[in-house]
Parts: structure tokens; sequence; C-alpha cells
């Protein structure tokens, strides 16, 4: 068992006590920059979900030169309507053959890194992609 690094409640406190109606340059340059990379990938993404401890104001889809990615927001900390958060120390997603998952601040976050990049491995499929940033 990994040493207890982060006060999830406490973290999950402070996000719902700003919510995110202020325009957040750090998390539009990262949306800039996920944009521009997935650019780059031919591929195509059928099965797309991102992950982020507070899902509001996160887009529903990244458009590219090639196509639009329609992405499955999942909360990994704050809780939505209708969704609970699941936990990155045990990422239990429907599918386990996701061809891309983004993850955003879940990495600053998380007690259990290799225990984390593990399961998102387990999630993809053999050819997907994981880009994180944190």
């Amino acid at each position: 068992m990994p040493p207890k690094l982060f006060d999830r409640t406490r973290i999950a406190r402070n996000l719902k006590s700003n919510p995110g109606s202020k325009r957040n340059f750090v998390l539009d340059r990262i949306l800039q920059d996920l944009t521009i990379r997935l650019g780059t990938a031919s591929h195509r993404f059928e099965r797309a979900v991102l992950l982020a401890p507070q899902i509001q104001n996160l887009p529903r889809q990244i458009s590219r030169p090639q196509d639009s990615i329609d992405l499955r927001l999942v909360s990994t900390l704050v809780p939505v309507p209708g969704q609970f958060p699941l936990s990155p120390e045990n990422l239990v997603l429907p599918e386990t053959d996701h061809d891309l998952i983004i993850s955003l601040f879940d990495l600053a976050i998380v007690n259990d890194v290799p225990g984390f990049l593990h399961q998102i491995r387990h999630h993809l499929a053999p050819d997907g992609l994981f880009l994180a940033a944190f």
C-alpha cells in the first residue's frame, strides 16, 4: 500500500469552493497543447475518455483538421450529477479497450503513480494512446 501523500477529501473541497467560472489560463494552455498533439496523430479515435479531478468546463469534443474526437468525461474527484467520481487509486472504467485516454491533473494528486499508470494501461486497446498533463 503506497503512503498517503495527498488528502483527496481536502482537494475535492477546495475544487468545489472554486466553481471554475473564471478563465483558467493553465487549463486553456493544456487544452490547446492537447489539440495540437492530437492533430498530429493519424489514428482515428473512436473510444476516447478524458479523466480529470473536476470535469466542469472541460470540452466534450476535440476538433482536429482530419476529424473530431468525442470524449466521455469522467470525474476522478469532484462528483457530478448522475455520476460518482472514479478513484484514480482504483480505476475501474466500464470498458477496457479505449483507443485514447487523456488524464488532466490526476498525476499531481494520485498517491500511487505506478499503480495509476498500470491501471490506465489495462484500460487501453493494444494500439491505444495515453496523454497526461499535470
